[in-house]
């Protein structure tokens, strides 16, 4: 298992044959972290990968605000127990999505 970080773009994950399984892609908007995409090839789904790279984007960005904004019911438990706290503004570049919620971390 490897984890690739392409700074301020996104972190890639990759198993042992060096295939990737799992990209997290991010933005800097205003020295604050948005989520722009997270995505777990689907055999790979269910095993962890997600929490994975969730959690190593917030190590890097462990002093900054983060925010996702979820369409995935599994996703948004994921993004709860990291310590991300579900709001009803707006986020910057997704605003508010009519499927989605919108989780912020402050460190």
């Amino acid at each position: 298992m490897r984890i690739e970080h392409n700074i301020g773009k996104s972190i890639i994950l990759f198993d042992s044959d060096e295939q990737e399984i799992g990209e997290l892609n991010y933005k800097i908007i205003d020295d604050e972290i948005v989520d722009n995409g997270i995505y777990i090839e689907r055999n790979h789904r269910g095993m962890g990968y997600c929490r994975l790279l969730i959690k190593h984007w917030m190590e890097i960005y462990k002093n900054k605000t983060i925010y996702i904004c979820s369409t995935t019911k599994v996703i948004n438990k994921i993004i709860i127990d990291l310590g991300f706290q579900q709001i009803n503004i707006p986020i910057p570049y997704w605003g508010i999505m009519s499927n989605g919620t919108n989780f912020k971390y402050i460190p």
